[in-house]
């Protein structure tokens, strides 16, 4: 159905310009006559009764939102239901939204229908395994949520703006709207003050041959001319700026962009609509994209190719072009306008990418070839610390994610593989650069970035209620994260002080010349890290997310609760755990080999038993392997293979390991949210393995099979 707004005329584009505005682009009507009088007093009668019954405002329409770097049209389909026909950021469309009117609210909606759920998941087209899971996911859900229909967002039509909608209520959360509570009402809070004109409705036909052209790409000249002759009618129109700074974004216009936003920045955070304060902050931000991209050096542009979820780069390609990153200035994904970028983060391929080029460093260590380890584990955590920059909180949790895998790596690097003062120098320069960049990641720094719909319930949430965990998470994670790095500094000032004093640190001083002012600050509090100097170890440690000093005798784990007890540790042994020999390592036989590292190899991040190392294979010649994104842990080995055990001190045969896979497995409970999980009982052994022969390749898949491997030469 065609919408409502289409071939209307021209309505005020902002309420601080009604007159104005409208008078320059609306000609001058003729002296009525009788007949045109008592059409205008007929449409007012009917306006009159229409409103005495409750309904003012039609919603279908063209409608500016987020301050103008979003729209949306509202329209109903043959059956007469509203729908979003056209949306450019798809921020407000789901399976299970439905949107409603009553009186003068407009309603989004999310309706649950577990019976239909149950459809889904008893597909024909769906796997066996996959259908069970879902459908136990769904009983484990439905017992603690009730079916119905729960307000997401409600709008109320604007009292200042006629055609336009303020949003008034918000859900805490948009799982909040499950009606976990007795009192579903309980989940929901009026915003303190309702954002006027959340939706703007537009008649301009011309605003709308504006998206129409830039967001399709047919006619840049044309937009921007449109732009230009709209900014020219309403030059105080926070509505139209946008949409001229839309244009020179999409223009790569930097001086004209950087000038406008000098110059309207006071007007936009005087505006009480918090999307309008946004504008300049997002403007900015592209405006350093734009630069970096001009110079060759936005990763996010020059790396886009590697980042879908359709890539097709093998393993080569990636060790080879993506260490380039490092080389760039930022990563900032560049859309067309204030559109969405094209490169949203895949979180399975950037996490297989960081573990990948974890277990692909330690390969190096083993092969002497320390620069290259080095280059590597850098390269992820550049990566992660572009993504926590980002600033919205999937960005946040991604590059965080990134960043603590990247650390562990780095952290054998720096007690392992540093053993002169250019190598230590060679890590300080990264860890400084990395220290540079750090992005203290704030509530207000959440609520600043998340220009969202949700940034809006989180600003209800600060206002009115706790936190919910979702909040604390993205909130302690970062920081269990930059506890971490600054340990890890620390950590590795220690190190280069026994290496080159003989002796660890024991007071503030002795941290130089790496760290002259002595430890860092602890992310959890306000005193410096703490440290303990023992015979024949140094231990540093952050209080943790529990501020509480624990004495460095509790390890943190963030699968106890967010805000468990312990402390996060770093520990340096006087002895190395791991002696990589600068020339690289030779075994003729796996015993030779783990006599070489009496305390076994480091972890494999894709091993499913925690604290198991990398393997070794019992062959002529010798593996070191991992078993890669695929995770073929549970097969059964037909030759021997050893991984050394942190718990148990020593190395294991892989039918040792097997046998406690199994006993964790029968003392697991019954069923998991997750498939092949420990609490989901094993997972179908499908064949035998043996030497790893077949090398993981990402074009394959992400988590395709093969294994990830080196030849010890004898």
């Amino acid at each position: 159905m065609k919408s409502a707004s289409r071939g209307a005329a021209l309505d005020d584009m902002t309420s601080g310009s009604v007159g104005s505005f409208t008078n320059q682009m609306i000609p001058k009507t003729p002296r009525l006559g009788c007949l045109r009088l008592a059409q205008l007093l007929t449409a007012a009668l009917l306006a009159t009764m229409i409103t005495a019954c409750g309904s003012t405002t039609a919603p279908e329409g063209f409608y500016l939102t987020e301050g103008g770097m979003n729209y949306l049209e509202i329209d109903r389909d043959p059956k007469g239901r509203l729908f979003i026909s056209r949306e450019r950021s798809q921020r407000h469309q789901s399976t299970y939204l439905e949107i409603t009117t009553s009186g003068e609210r407009l309603k989004f909606e999310y309706v649950f229908d577990w019976s239909s759920m149950m459809r889904i998941a008893s597909g024909a087209g769906t796997k066996r395994s996959i259908r069970d899971w879902f459908r136990d996911w769904v009983d484990w859900v439905r017992e603690r949520t009730k079916t119905g229909t729960y307000d997401y967002l409600v709008y109320r039509a604007s009292g200042q703006t006629p055609d336009d909608w303020d949003l008034e209520r918000v859900a805490l959360d948009r799982y909040s709207s499950l009606g976990r509570s007795s009192s579903p009402e309980l989940k929901f809070k009026d915003l303190p003050q309702p954002v006027r004109s959340a939706f703007h409705r537009v008649h301009d036909p011309r605003v709308m041959r504006y998206f129409d052209l830039q967001d399709t790409q047919q006619n840049g000249n044309a937009a921007r001319e449109l732009a230009d002759g709209l900014l020219g009618e309403a030059p105080d129109s926070l509505w139209i700026r946008t949409l001229y700074l839309d244009s020179l974004i999409a223009d790569a216009d930097l001086e004209e962009l950087e000038q406008k936003l000098d110059e309207w920045e006071g007007d936009y955070q005087q505006d009480s609509n918090p999307w309008m304060n946004v504008v300049p902050r997002r403007g900015r931000r592209l405006l350093e994209a734009l630069r970096a991209d001009a110079a060759g050096l936005n990763a996010a542009t020059r790396y886009a190719g590697f980042f879908p979820a359709n890539v097709k780069h093998d393993l080569a390609s990636l060790v080879e072009e993506l260490p380039g990153i490092l080389e760039c200035e930022n990563f900032i994904p560049i859309g067309r306008g204030f559109a969405d970028p094209g490169i949203p983060p895949n979180f399975l391929q950037l996490q297989t990418m960081a573990k990948t080029f974890r277990v692909l460093s330690v390969f190096r260590m083993l092969e002497g070839r320390r620069d290259e380890a080095l280059v590597l584990l850098a390269t992820s955590y550049q990566i992660g610390q572009y993504l926590v920059e980002q600033g919205p909180s999937i960005h946040l949790l991604i590059g965080t994610a990134l960043r603590r895998i990247a650390i562990g790596g780095l952290l054998v690097q720096g007690l392992n593989a540093c053993e002169t003062e250019e190598e230590f120098q060679r890590l300080w320069s990264y860890l400084e650069r990395f220290n540079a960049q750090t992005v203290t990641v704030t509530r207000q720094k959440l609520l600043n970035t998340e220009w969202i719909l949700n940034r809006l319930s989180a600003r209800c949430m600060v206002n009115k209620t706790k936190s919910p965990t979702v909040w604390m998470e993205i909130e302690v994670r970062p920081k269990v994260a930059e506890a971490k790095f600054q340990l890890l500094r620390m950590a590795t000032a220690s190190r280069h002080r026994l290496v080159t004093q003989g002796d660890f640190p024991n007071g503030a001083e002795p941290f130089a010349p790496l760290l002259p002012g002595g430890p860092p600050a602890d992310p959890f509090g306000d005193d410096p890290l703490r440290y303990v100097t023992e015979d024949d170890r140094f231990i540093c440690f952050s209080v943790g997310p529990d501020r509480e000093d624990g004495k460095a005798q509790i390890h943190y784990d963030p699968t106890n609760g967010t805000f468990s007890a312990g402390d996060v540790i770093i520990e340096v042994p006087r002895r190395r755990e791991f002696p990589f020999p600068r020339e690289g390592t030779q075994a003729p036989n796996a015993q030779a080999l783990m006599d070489q590292y009496p305390n076994g190899l480091p972890l494999d991040p894709f091993a499913g038993n925690k604290g198991r190392s990398l393997n070794v294979t019992d062959t002529l010649p010798v593996h070191v392997f991992s078993f890669g994104p695929h995770t073929d842990e549970a097969f059964p080995s037909v030759e021997a293979i050893y991984a050394w055990s942190d718990r148990e001190n020593r190395w294991l045969t892989d039918q040792e390991w097997q046998q406690k896979r199994r006993i964790r497995f029968q003392q697991s409970a019954p069923s998991s949210m997750f498939p092949g999980m420990a609490s989901g009982g094993p997972i179908p052994r499908r064949g035998a393995r043996g030497r790893p022969d077949v090398t993981y390749d990402p074009s394959n898949g992400t988590t395709s099979r093969g294994d990830l491997y080196i030849v010890i030469p004898p």
